[in-house]
C-alpha cells in the first residue's frame, strides 16, 4: 500500500479526492466511491459504517486546543482521513518511529497510542481540506481556535 512519512503527508482538496494517490488503493476505492455518490457536508453529525469495521466514519465538532495540550497519537490498523467541513484544524506531525517517549501504551481495543514527544512540524487544514495519516504517520490533531466540524473516517489496512 502507497504511505507517506510524515514529510510527505500532503493536503489535498475535496475536490481532488478521486484524483489522489490512493484513492484506487483497497479500503479507499470504497470511501472515494461513497463520497462521490453521498453529500458528506450536509450529513448531520454522527457514526456512518460503509463497510462495516472495513470502513466507516464520524462526523462532528470539535473543540480546539494549545499545541501543548494536543497530544501526537498514531494507530496500527487503521488509517485515518481526517476532511474538514467548517473551520480550520492544525495538526502537528512526527514520524512514529522518532517519537521515543509514549504517553499511553498501545490500545489495540482502540487502536490508539499517545506519545509526549512534540511534533516536528504543523500543517493547518481548512474546509474542504482532507489529509490522511497512515500508521507511521503520529498526528496531534484539534489544534487551534474555537472549534472545528469534521469527518474522520476509518480505512482498516
Amino acid at each position: 500500500m502507497l504511505r507517506f512519512g510524515f514529510n510527505m503527508v500532503k493536503i489535498f482538496k475535496f475536490s481532488q479526492i478521486k484524483d489522489s494517490p490512493f484513492a484506487a488503493k483497497k479500503g479507499f476505492d470504497k470511501l472515494v466511491e461513497y463520497v462521490l455518490k453521498n453529500d458528506v457536508f450536509k450529513m448531520p453529525l454522527g457514526k456512518y459504517e460503509i463497510d462495516g469495521k472495513n470502513l466507516f466514519f464520524e462526523i462532528s465538532n470539535c473543540n480546539l486546543r494549545a499545541k501543548q495540550n494536543a497530544p501526537l497519537e498514531a494507530h496500527k490498523k487503521y488509517a485515518d482521513l481526517q476532511l474538514i467541513l467548517e473551520g480550520a484544524e492544525t495538526f502537528g506531525l512526527s514520524d512514529t518511529n522518532v517519537c521515543r517517549s509514549v504517553k499511553t501504551p498501545y490500545n489495540l481495543e482502540k487502536d490508539i497510542e499517545f506519545f509526549e514527544d512534540a511534533p516536528e512540524q504543523y500543517k493547518t487544514l481548512s474546509a474542504g481540506e482532507f489529509m490522511v495519516f497512515f500508521p507511521e504517520n503520529a498526528h496531534a490533531p484539534l489544534i487551534g481556535e474555537g472549534s472545528v466540524k469534521k469527518i474522520v473516517f476509518k480505512i482498516l489496512l
